[in-house]
C-alpha cells in the first residue's frame, strides 16, 4: 500500500498535469481525505488507496485493470456505485493518472453543474422569508 502522504503528492501532481490544481480543497471525510475541485468531490485518499468518482462506462474500463476495485461505503450502496480505487501502478504514471482525474472532474461537474444548488429534499419546507420560531 502507498502511504497517505505519497498518495496525496501523486494526486497533487496529477491535478497539476490535468490543469485542475488551482481550485482544489481537501477535507477529512469517509475514513480518509476528500479532494474537491471547484466544489465537486472527485477523489478520496483512503487507507485502501486512492478512489475516483467516475461514470459507469469509465468504471468498467478501470475495473478491468489489475489492482483496481470498487470502494464500498458500508450501508450506502448508491454512493458506492460511483467510486473506484485505482491500481497502485497507475499512480506513478502522471499523465495517465491525470487523464483519469479529468474524467472524474467532468463526471462530477456534469452531475452537479457549478453555480446550481440542489433542489430541496421532498417534504421539507423552505425557510426563506420566515423568521425564527
Amino acid at each position: 500500500m502507498i502511504p497517505a502522504k505519497v498518495q496525496e503528492q501523486l494526486l497533487r501532481d496529477a491535478l497539476v498535469e490535468a490543469s485542475l490544481s488551482r481550485e482544489t480543497v481537501q477535507q477529512k471525510m469517509l475514513g480518509g481525505i476528500g479532494i474537491s475541485v471547484k466544489g465537486s468531490l472527485i477523489a478520496l485518499l483512503l487507507p485502501q488507496g486512492t478512489a475516483l468518482k467516475l461514470p459507469p462506462e469509465e468504471q468498467e474500463h478501470l475495473l478491468c485493470m489489475p489492482g483496481a476495485s470498487r470502494y464500498e461505503i458500508e450501508g450506502d450502496p448508491a454512493r458506492s456505485n460511483v467510486w473506484v480505487i485505482l491500481p497502485e501502478n497507475l499512480l506513478d504514471k502522471t499523465q495517465h493518472y491525470a487523464s483519469w482525474v479529468r474524467k472524474a472532474f467532468k463526471f462530477t461537474d456534469r452531475v452537479v453543474p457549478q453555480g446550481r444548488r440542489l433542489p430541496p429534499k421532498p417534504g421539507r419546507k423552505s425557510t426563506h422569508g420566515r423568521g425564527p420560531r
